[in-house]
């Protein structure tokens, strides 16, 4: 189902949709959520991993042991029962000019727990998890490339404070990037789109 046009051309309204009930999901879970948006993109020259429609499910898979591992570890240095589930949504994309996938990806996690990301150069962050998690789906261990991952900005949610519904209406206008029909290669039999359920 698409059409619904905006500045930037048309957009998936079944896509909006999903994105929508995603973000008021994970707000029923945690009231202080923290949106993460990344794009992943794969190494140039050696491998194409363009057919590779599983890549994304390695990626997430992956990151959610990282995640229940550093969370573990986070209830046990701080002395509290800490709860964090990995609700997220992503789209494929091919570029325009390379021809390449590519995923821009949407976490949403437990604000109490993961304010940022971190710095990528540090050690035991959620940059670092995730960039670890996209290494591991590509099947890079030793000297992967740098550049792969790319964080593109974090929101704040917090169903508590006044301004929440201004953050709210920000975040989802980000999100509204992900339902663009624009790249979306719809007629190559894999799945553009998916998200937590």
């Amino acid at each position: 189902m698409r059409g619904i046009m905006m500045s930037k051309g048309t957009h998936n309204l079944y896509y909006q949709k999903r994105i929508e009930q995603a973000v008021n999901k994970s707000l029923s879970e945690f009231k202080r959520l923290s949106i993460f948006r990344i794009d992943l993109r794969s190494p140039y020259g050696r491998t194409d991993y363009k057919d590779d429609h599983k890549v994304i499910t390695r990626f997430l898979d992956s990151l959610k042991l990282r995640i229940k591992t550093d969370v573990k570890n986070k209830s046990l240095l701080w002395k509290r029962n800490l709860n964090v589930k990995v609700d997220y949504v992503w789209v494929r994309e091919v570029g325009d000019i390379n021809c390449k996938a590519h995923y821009h990806v949407a976490l949403f996690l437990n604000k109490d727990v993961y304010y940022s990301t971190g710095h990528y150069h540090e050690g035991n962050n959620l940059a670092r998890l995730i960039i670890n998690a996209w290494n591991s789906a590509l099947g890079l261990v030793n000297d992967p490339p740098e550049g792969l991952v790319r964080f593109s900005g974090y929101y704040h949610i917090d169903k508590e404070k006044a301004y929440y519904h201004c953050a709210y209406k920000k975040a989802m206008n980000a999100l509204n990037y992900f339902a663009k029909d624009d790249t979306k290669p719809y007629h190559d039999s894999y799945r553009c789109f998916g998200c937590s359920q």
